[in-house]
């Protein structure tokens, strides 16, 4: 007998149907997957030390799987890196997108949590201090050039988000009145009393990006497993590479292992 003779069975399979058909046709929201960032770029006080290993930010990712790539950027420097707290604003993020896939516009907003810093703004949008430029080639902080020795990073990337000048070549909104570093973020480690009167955005802001095509893949997972850089500062930068999270646990156990072989010899004595 044919299982579609049975009732109960023949609704059972229209629903699977019905299930796949709905996750094949419907766009959905995934959740926000936090980015791990492979290098910083960040300017060297000459004179004052900069401390770099206190640099550090926050990269949420979320793709609806259609046209719109959300962005959240978080300041998280956990101390003043140098005494020109300048040198502490996180001024851009670099990263790879897929070759057929580009920013067609976006918007930069602050959330309630955060605030704007000696400058108002409308409903919370800062569009207009912030911009990208989809060709790294002329973002002269984020230029990679393999047949350079002295290329500026390491890193890979195609693709900038930023307030600098110099790194967002198209505004997302006109007129673009950032200036680097002004309007970028700052850490909520610098005390607003120890801050210059310059504009600046504490601590976070939201990335919206309508992009030009559609991504069939998980573009989240296909952005973190490329190149990401976080630029602080302004000019004159240096840059560091940052352990990816797999070494520093191979770091780490190797730590304990040293320290167990340590307290057995120590016993042995």
């Amino acid at each position: 007998m044919s299982i579609f003779k049975n009732k109960s069975t023949r609704d059972s399979l229209w629903l699977i149907f019905a299930a796949l058909l709905t996750f094949v046709f419907i766009p959905f929201s995934a959740n926000a997957t936090v980015i791990s960032y492979d290098e910083i770029i960040y300017e060297e006080d000459e004179d004052n030390p900069t401390d770099e290993t206190l640099l550090s930010g926050l990269v949420d990712m979320t793709y609806d799987y259609a046209t719109t790539l959300i962005i959240t950027l978080t300041n998280t420097t956990s101390a003043i890196v140098s005494d020109d707290t300048a040198f502490n604003i996180l001024t851009g993020i670099g990263f790879v997108l897929p070759d057929d896939i580009y920013i067609a516009s976006g918007t930069v907003t602050i959330p309630s949590d955060s605030s704007a810093i000696n400058f108002t703004t409308t409903d919370g949008d800062v569009s207009e201090y912030w911009g990208y430029d989809p060709d790294t080639s002329s973002s002269s902080h984020f230029n990679f050039d393999p047949t350079d020795p002295e290329s500026f990073i390491a890193s890979e990337v195609n693709t900038v988000i930023a307030a600098m000048t110099p790194d967002a070549e198209i505004p997302f909104e006109e007129p673009f009145i950032g200036t680097s570093p002004d309007y970028g973020l700052l850490s909520s480690a610098v005390s607003l009393d120890d801050w210059a009167s310059k504009p600046a955005i504490q601590d976070t802001v939201i990335i919206t990006l309508t992009l030009s095509g559609t991504y069939l893949g998980d573009l989240v997972t296909f952005i973190d497993s490329n190149d990401i850089v976080l630029s602080f500062g302004s000019s004159n930068m240096t840059t560091t590479p940052v352990p990816e999270p797999a070494t520093m646990l191979l770091f780490g156990s190797g730590l304990i292992g040293l320290a167990g072989f340590s307290r057995k010899k120590t016993k042995k004595e």
